[in-house]
Parts: C-alpha cells; structure tokens; sequence
C-alpha cells in the first residue's frame, strides 16, 4: 500500500536553494549522460548550469503544509517561447511511490497548456516518463 502526505506547493524561494543545488547533484550524478565525466569536472561545471537555470526559470516545491521548509520534492521548469522545458524534477527518497513525482509533471503541463514539453536532464525513469507524457530529451536547453 502507498502511503500518502499532506502537501501544498509553492513557489521555490532563497534559501530552497541548498536543497535544490545538493539534490540535484547528487541524483544526476548517477545519469548514464555523464558515465565518464569526473567528479572534478562535474560538480563545479553543473553547479555553474544549475545556477543559470535557477536564475531564469520557476520550481514547484512540494511542501509540508504545517512546516513549509520541511521540503517533499520539486520541479524545475521554464518556458523559452515555443519550447516549455522540465529542467529537473526530485522527490525526496521517502517520500516516493506516493504518487508526488506525477502530481508535480501534471502541475507542469497543466500550467505549460497543450504544448510540446521537453525535459533538459535525462532521468533514469526516461523511457517510462516519455511514454506517459511524451516528453522529449534535449539537453542543449540547459543553457539559455
């Protein structure tokens, strides 16, 4: 059985931002895009991608409502004219399997209308993502 939590979502705010940048490092560290790319090499150059995305673009930040720093997940999106990009989506580790990570795509393409959406970092769960929302890859929208 899954469990379930009350959450609200709001807007990413300042000091979200350890969370985001810890997260987000450390998950897509694991991505088969970077097989081969040392650690020397990763950390400071995707932290210097993430900061451009993080100043141009929104998150959606599932909270705890009772305690709203206490952080579930996020997604971070931006609209770029034609093309509406999922830059980066996370669900905290206990808090999976509860559904969240399709709440917030659902939140997203609700909010980006009937357009095509592309995803900038290529998730382990891909294939199965792209085939629900038909989501497309391209990692060349990381950069502005």
């Amino acid at each position: 059985m899954i469990e379930t939590v009350d959450i609200d979502i709001r807007q990413h705010r300042k000091e979200d931002e350890a969370c985001i940048y810890s997260s987000w490092l450390k998950s897509y560290r694991k991505s088969v895009s970077l097989d081969g790319v040392h650690n020397d090499v990763y950390f400071p150059e995707h932290t210097k991608i993430i900061a451009d995305i993080l100043d141009r673009s929104f998150s959606y930040m599932i909270v705890d409502p009772s305690d709203e720093n206490h952080i579930f997940g996020y997604a971070v999106v931006e609209h770029l004219g034609k093309n509406d990009v999922i830059h980066f989506v996370y669900i905290k580790q206990p808090y999976r399997r509860m559904g969240l990570l399709k709440l917030l795509i659902e939140k997203v393409i609700e909010g980006f209308g009937k357009r095509t959406i592309f995803i900038s970092h290529l998730p382990k769960n891909y294939h199965y993502l792209n085939k629900k929302y038909n989501l497309y890859y391209n990692p060349y929208l990381q950069r502005g």
